[in-house]
């Protein structure tokens, strides 16, 4: 669908000129942006899931309790001054929260322009640069869930002697 509305044209009317000069005037009628706008909204939604729930993994890694005991808290062997994942944690929440709100669909949220003339009007460039925003947090969110479970295998490791 990205790949069809990219390679169209959405001049309204369309002119199309023979070579013998005369030209054919159309009314193009694929002046909206709608369904680039609607993919990107979706997308955004979709990543911010994956986000929340690599997060929510990431916590029961973190959490003794969560994990049964089978890692040590914030996976750090000795709490106190060295704090562990608790931060990264802290991050990965953060951006998730970050992504709740930027799934919030841009083209719902139109407004006319060009003096009323384009009435209704797609915000397909919000939803595109929102859903790359998302895509962004969603790589350091999952980075951190990978470097803790990382972590995670290599004290399950040294506790089982593998």
């Amino acid at each position: 669908m990205i790949e069809t509305e990219l390679n169209s044209a959405t001049d309204n009317p369309l002119i199309f000129f023979e070579d013998d000069g005369r030209a054919t005037c159309l009314s193009g009628g694929n002046f909206h942006g709608e369904p680039i706008a609607l993919a990107m909204d979706y997308l955004a939604i979709a990543l911010a899931e994956l986000g929340n729930i690599s997060e929510r993994r990431l916590t029961r890694l973190l959490d003794e309790t969560s994990n049964q005991g089978t890692l040590p808290a914030f996976l750090i062997k000795r709490g106190g001054l060295n704090s562990g994942f608790m931060l990264v944690q802290y991050t990965a929440a953060a951006l998730a929260s970050e992504n709740k709100v930027l799934a919030h669909p841009a083209s719902v949220d139109t407004i006319p322009a060009s003096a009323n003339i384009e009435d209704h009007a797609s915000m397909g460039c919000i939803s595109a640069r929102k859903a790359r925003e998302v895509l962004e947090n969603i790589e350091s969110i999952l980075a951190i869930e990978l470097f803790a479970a990382a972590q995670g295998i290599d004290f399950r490791r040294a506790n089982s002697g593998l």
